[in-house]
């Protein structure tokens, strides 16, 4: 399981679609997934990885919204 905080730093209130990790999109979401996340809060998304997660490895994790907008940053391990 894989817990995600996301924090919308923009000026309209948004909706998380999906997310990737290594660009394996991810199928079992635990929470946070479609929660409407207003301007400057942050939430939790919860999810268990559709990769094998090795200690010392980096990940690339891709957060998507509904309007289509993305963020990615890359994760160690």
């Amino acid at each position: 399981q894989l817990n995600l905080t996301v924090l919308n730093y923009g000026q309209i209130d948004l909706t998380i679609d999906t997310a990737y990790i290594n660009w394996t999109s991810v199928a079992s979401y635990l929470g946070g997934r479609r929660t409407t996340i207003g301007k400057g809060v942050l939430i939790q998304i919860s999810f268990t990885s559709p990769v094998t997660i090795q200690s010392g490895s980096t990940y690339e994790i891709i957060v998507v919204s509904t309007r289509g907008s993305k963020n990615a940053i890359n994760w160690r391990a």
